[in-house]
């Protein structure tokens, strides 16, 4: 930002002193043209005088055909080149004097294209660097998001699969305690039954044998 205003203040710089020249230019022109015109204006002052005066040296002869002056007979021949020389130098004047409006016209109408150009440049330049800056700041907005996504679903993957673990360890604790309460029960149930048989088993053992004895004792001869 401080470049670009340096380099419009240099512009605006440049711009004013271009137009101040033009404005010196115009300026002289316009005193030089006055000159002129004032000049032009006494012009016909001079030549009514040189004429009236011719004409009081022509009255006194009263030939057909007119005499110089007895003093001076060249003398409106000269002024006559004279006034022909004023005329000519006053016409390049003013031809020089619009010459130079022209150059201060033409300097001031490039200075201000050359200062709308770079106005345009610098403008075009700071959109140009506004937009990359923007785009750049976008660009690291969408990875900084993307990044927090990513990290945010990987927290989330590795809790669900942390929760999954507990209930699957749950689970297998809950079968194998009941898987092992089974296994008590019909182990009980097993040693129930076994101590049943070996009951009825003596049971039966003890009848046979009483019964035994009995069948001993009536078939014992006398």
């Amino acid at each position: 930002m401080i470049k670009n205003a340096s380099i419009i203040l240099v512009l605006n710089i440049f711009l004013f002193s271009g137009m101040a020249q033009a404005e010196e230019a115009a300026a002289g022109a316009q005193e030089s043209s006055k000159d002129t015109i004032s000049n032009d204006a006494s012009q016909p002052e001079k030549q009514a005088s040189t004429s009236e005066a011719d004409s009081t040296v022509a009255k006194p002869g009263q030939s057909e055909t007119a005499k110089a002056p007895a003093g001076n007979p060249t003398g409106s021949a000269e002024d006559r080149m004279a006034r022909n020389a004023a005329i000519e130098a006053d016409r390049r004047e003013a031809a020089s004097i619009r010459a130079a409006q022209r150059e201060a016209a033409r300097i001031k109408a490039a200075s201000v294209r050359a200062a709308q150009r770079e106005a345009a440049r610098i403008k075009a330049a700071s959109i140009r660097a506004a937009q990359k800056e923007a785009a750049r700041k976008k660009a690291a907005s969408i990875r900084a998001a993307q990044r927090e996504a990513a990290i945010e679903m990987a927290e989330r993957v590795r809790a669900a699969r942390e929760k999954a673990d507990r209930e699957m360890d749950a689970r297998i604790k809950a079968a194998q305690e009941e898987a092992a309460r089974v296994m008590a029960t019909r182990a009980k149930e097993r040693a129930a039954r076994e101590r049943d048989y070996q009951e009825r088993r003596r049971s039966y053992d003890a009848e046979r044998e009483y019964y035994n004895q009995q069948r001993g004792y009536y078939r014992a001869p006398y």
